[in-house]
């Protein structure tokens, strides 16, 4: 899913350079938010542009499917303690 989004983000632009940059913008790093990785990029504005945009769709959608996953998890050992329980 992660990698539609942004395969589909990519497509919105015409020239292959910021369509990496964005690809590029993707890829995980806690160290460092998206503003700040982009702060290296030399090639031009509109690779800094494509590169934050997916770079904060990608982070939004992890921050949004580890939530989910966490509480599909709880679920999940909540019902087999249940199920154990009986």
């Amino acid at each position: 899913r992660l990698q539609q989004k942004i395969q589909e983000s990519a497509a919105k632009y015409k020239h292959p350079v910021p369509r990496k940059c964005c690809c590029d913008g993707a890829h995980r790093n806690d160290e460092e938010t998206c503003e700040q990785r982009a702060t290296r990029i030399t090639i031009g504005p509109a690779c800094v542009r494509a590169f934050k945009e997916c770079c904060i769709i990608a982070n939004q959608y992890r921050a949004n499917t580890s939530h989910k996953e966490i509480l599909l998890l709880g679920k999940r050992k909540y019902g087999i303690f249940y199920k154990n329980s009986v």
